[in-house]
Formats: C-alpha cells, sequence, structure tokens
C-alpha cells in the first residue's frame, strides 16, 4: 500500500528525507510556510563537514562562556533581554560540559555526520546535481602552534571518529592556500571533505527534482495535529487539513511548539547565526577555512565569498542584531 507522508519543513533535512521517501515509494507532500531553502538551510558556511564530532559542550565551557560573551571579538553574542527564558535551558546545556558526556555525545554525533560526503553524492547522482557539490580539504588555521595544542581535547575527539588532520607550516602555507596572510603559521587539513557551491539553491534544486518526481510542496503555515492513539490522521494547516499515514517533523528549532502538540518536550533552544558575503570576491581561499582566532569559516561560493559562524543567543522573534555584523 502506497503511503502518504507529509514532511513539515523544506530545509535540507526535510526535503533530503523526502526524496528519500519518495524512492522508498511513498507519496510524499511537504509542507513549509517560507517554501525551500529560505531559512537555516540558505544562511550557512556549507560545509559538508565530516570531521564536527566534537559538541561545543566540551569541559571548560561553564568557565569559558562569560569571558567568551564579553569579549566583541568572539563569535557569541547574548541578547540579555532574553536571559531569563534562555536560564532553564542553559542550565540543562551547561550540565553535559564534561568528560564523559562531550564524549558521549561525540560518539552518538559521528555516524550522523562522518558519511555526509557519500550521502550527499548519493542523494543528487541520480537526480543530475552533483555539480552543486565540490569536492575539497576542510582547512583549520591558526596563527600559531600553540592556539591548535590549546584545542588538543577537540582534535582527540575527532582523532576518535577516524579524523586526523594533515598538518601544514611556514612556507609550504603559501603554496597551498596563496589567500591567507603571514599571521597564519598553521594549518590542521582535513582530507576528504566538500562543500555545497549554494546552499539556498542546492535545497531549491532538490526541491524541484522531488516534485518532479511526482512530490508535492505547499506553501502553508502547520497549526495542529488530528491525533487520536498515538497516531497523526490529518496535519492543520493554514490553508485546511491534510490527510496523511505519516509525518516527518523536521523544522529545526521551529519543531519546539509543534512538538508540544504532539505531547513532545524536547529541550530546543534557537543558535540565531550571521554571515556576511562579499559578492563576486576574488583573490580568497578556495576551500573551506576555519579561521581558528575568529571561529567563522570562509568558504568560497557561487555569490562570493561567504564568512559564517557568529552565534547569538536571542529567541526566534528578535531582529538582527548589529553586533555580530
Amino acid at each position: 500500500m502506497t503511503r502518504h507522508v507529509i514532511v513539515i519543513g523544506a530545509g535540507i533535512v526535510g526535503v533530503s528525507t523526502a526524496i528519500w521517501l519518495q524512492r522508498a515509494g511513498a507519496q510524499v507532500t511537504i509542507i513549509d510556510r517560507a517554501g525551500p531553502g529560505k531559512g537555516t538551510s540558505h544562511g550557512n558556511a556549507g560545509v559538508l563537514a565530516a570531521c564536527a564530532v566534537a559538541p561545543v559542550t566540551a569541559p571548560g565551557l561553564l568557565t569559558k562562556a562569560p569571558v567568551m560573551l564579553m569579549h566583541p571579538d568572539v563569535p557569541l553574542y547574548l541578547r540579555l533581554s532574553y536571559l531569563p527564558r534562555l536560564l532553564p535551558w542553559l542550565a540543562k546545556y551547561l550540565s553535559v560540559a564534561n568528560d564523559t558526556d562531550t564524549k558521549r555525545i561525540s560518539a552518538g554525533l559521528a555516524p550522523i555526520v562522518s558519511d555526509s560526503i557519500d550521502q550527499h553524492k548519493s542523494l543528487t547522482a541520480d537526480l543530475g546535481l552533483s555539480d552543486w557539490i565540490a569536492d575539497s580539504d576542510y582547512v583549520f588555521a591558526y596563527r600559531t602552534r600553540a592556539a591548535f595544542d590549546a584545542e588538543a581535547y577537540t582534535w582527540a575527539l575527532r582523532a576518535r571518529a577516524g579524523f586526523t588532520p594533515e598538518l601544514i607550516k611556514g612556507p609550504a602555507i603559501r603554496d597551498y592556500e596563496p589567500a591567507l596572510g603571514q599571521d597564519i603559521t598553521l594549518l590542521a587539513t582535513m582530507k576528504d571533505h566538500g562543500f555545497i557551491r549554494d546552499p539556498g539553491g542546492y535545497v531549491a534544486a532538490l526541491a524541484q527534482a522531488f516534485t518532479q518526481g511526482g512530490g508535492t510542496i505547499m506553501k502553508a503555515e502547520v497549526k495542529d495535529f488530528d491525533l487520536t492513539g498515538g497516531t497523526v490522521a490529518a496535519v492543520q494547516t493554514d490553508q485546511g487539513a491534510v490527510a496523511c499515514d505519516d509525518i516527518v517533523l523536521a523544522t529545526g528549532v521551529w519543531s519546539k511548539p509543534l512538538m508540544a502538540k504532539l505531547g513532545l518536550s524536547i529541550p530546543l533552544e534557537t543558535e540565531r547565526g550571521y554571515h556576511i558575503i562579499f559578492g563576486d570576491a576574488t583573490g580568497g581561499p578556495s576551500r573551506p577555512t576555519m579561521i581558528a582566532s575568529g571561529k567563522f569559516v570562509a568558504t568560497p561560493m557561487a555569490q562570493g565569498l561567504r564568512c559564517a559562524g557568529i552565534l547569538e543567543f536571542g529567541g526566534l522573534d528578535a531582529r538582527p542584531s548589529k553586533a555580530p555584523l
């Protein structure tokens, strides 16, 4: 029997899930209030970061975080007016900033992200969309060897997952990446990575392939669910009810209020991101480069050089801040 599955959310997770469900023989409808690739799946660094197995909640975060918030050159910001609402989540978040939990979380992340390159290639291969993916190294640029050594704990977590960097020093740095200045004295390069040339365009192209394969995309806002005996029979939207056999909830942090309607309580909090695109820029890095001193990634993209990685805790509803930019 062909099942009708509704995927709520048209970001990279929702659209790729819909394509795989379609390949499995399901009738699939994507519902999203903004359309494919308009939110988080547009504004990111585009890195297929297979080695991203180290959580932020590493030992020592509890003492480092206040200092980071007070330093204007560290890419972490907090709207003080939001702090009272943030505190319950923040206390739970910081409670796992210890060695045991960090290693547990890292071990859980590894099977999710470590094959990201292969997964994206499997997703796009028979859709004619492989050109959106660029094979490359993923580079971490340090001013000093001491700065690299200071992140030994994080690199050890990556090594446990099978990701050991190749180190490049001295004049060899400029041979490898001429765009980097003399203040960069060490590179830690991760082989067999890649990036998306235009994240928003990529998701839009995947969504088009999904509709060409018989899928449906509905631009609507999900309001509620018809839930009986633990089964969702229909999704209630601002354009009416849509019957279904199953649902997939893939709306990121916006999933929290929707999960509450399903009787699920998950401690989610929004991490607002900021990026800058230097349009049609030339002479920049030829591969994604994490500037370790500022914790942002510079990625060459179709529109120019995108620098991304500035974070802010401020809730879903506040307007953009000027300070991070």
